[in-house]
């Protein structure tokens, strides 16, 4: 089965309430622009996601399918190969939207007829999971930059700028 996961810009974000982990509730309200990512998933001899750079243990479309069979009971595995159109890092959803539309391809695969609210709680699992991946990396990057002070110019992109930072980080290493 070949889906199309599309990108999605944020048009408004509310901040509704906390967490005891501290994060922050969200509501967020998004809308589909045309650009997607192409993703090709069929019934295969073990997981594996195709076509991304990164490995695929880390990979939020590998942790989709984990997850989906943990929660599902699901003995298949699944090979998605992935047509990269989204742009990476680019804020438009592409990792969050390839989860989702992964969910939903597995539900249609395998006919399980799991209802939207269960593949939105999946999702937000994905989420989490993300987002505590993404601390820990912005955690050892301000432990380098506060043993290491750097100016950066308020014209550079949070990727430069985390560039820098990884850069830093080689060559201390």
């Amino acid at each position: 089965m070949t889906v199309k996961a599309y990108a999605k810009i944020n048009i408004g974000l509310d901040i509704t309430g906390k967490l005891d982990n501290g994060y922050h509730l969200l509501e967020s309200k998004f809308i589909p622009i045309s650009i997607y990512d192409s993703l090709n998933i069929k019934i295969s001899n073990e997981d594996d996601v195709t076509g991304m750079i990164i490995p695929k243990e880390e990979n939020i479309i590998y942790k989709a399918i984990k997850l989906y069979k943990e929660k599902y009971d699901v003995k298949e595995s699944f090979s998605v190969n992935v047509k990269k159109r989204i742009p990476s890092q680019a804020g438009l959803g592409g990792g969050s939207s390839n989860a989702a539309f992964t969910l939903i391809a597995l539900n249609k695969i395998l006919n399980l007829n799991v209802n939207n609210d269960e593949l939105k709680e999946l999702r937000k699992n994905i989420a989490r999971l993300t987002s505590e991946k993404k601390d820990e990396e912005k955690n050892n990057l301000l432990n380098i930059y506060n043993s290491h002070p750097l100016v950066v110019n308020y014209e550079q992109s949070k990727k430069e700028v985390l560039e820098i930072l990884r850069t830093i980080k080689d060559i201390l290493n």
